[in-house]
């Protein structure tokens, strides 16, 4: 963490000697890891008090000497939580359609993170990283149902995280028949 930032209280690792929980200045001490070439430390953040919090992975692998201590830095990151509404536009109504393909596109470049709308149109995104993200629709699926992107929203999840509600996709069918 930077200097400035506060420890993050009741983080578990589990350790081959049993789990150590993390005080409120983001420490946990562990003792007999045991001897072997390494031990697996497994990370759970069930317990901390802000569901934005993220860290890389589960698990942490480390070389435990005798006599020695090991510092493990577990980077977190503030993330966000959007929700998005897909709307299918047609004969000057909308209404919301489920199971539509989603990607989020980072603007300033890496993969595609993927969701589809549940039953009542709505996508949900845990875990977004803090940037600026383009909303389009999976090309495979929009290609064989015909599907054309209307309007979306630009999507911001802030460097500060939380709930973003994201707002309308408008979707049309790119035919005049809509397919079955």
């Amino acid at each position: 963490r930077q200097p400035s930032e506060a420890g993050v209280a009741n983080v578990v690792v589990a350790t081959p000697a049993g789990p150590a929980v993390t005080g409120t200045d983001g420490r946990a001490l562990a003792g007999g890891l045991g001897d072997a070439a390494a031990a697996r430390l497994r990370i759970n953040l069930e317990g901390i008090d802000d569901p934005f919090l993220v860290g890389p992975a589960e698990a942490v692998e480390i070389v435990p000497r005798p006599g020695r201590t090991a510092v493990v830095s577990y980077p977190m990151q503030v993330t966000s939580e959007v929700e998005l509404t897909a709307r299918l536009a047609r004969d000057g109504r909308t209404q919301t359609l489920a199971a539509v393909d989603l990607r989020l596109v980072p603007v300033a470049g890496g993969g595609p993170i993927r969701t589809r709308t549940d039953h009542a149109g709505v996508a949900f995104v845990e875990g977004l990283r803090p940037g600026r993200y383009r909303v389009e629709l999976d090309p495979d699926q929009a290609r064989d149902l015909g599907l054309t992107l209307e309007s979306a929203p630009d999507l911001v999840a802030p460097t500060g995280g939380g709930f973003v509600r994201g707002g309308d996709i408008v979707i049309r069918v790119a035919t005049s028949e809509a397919p079955s």
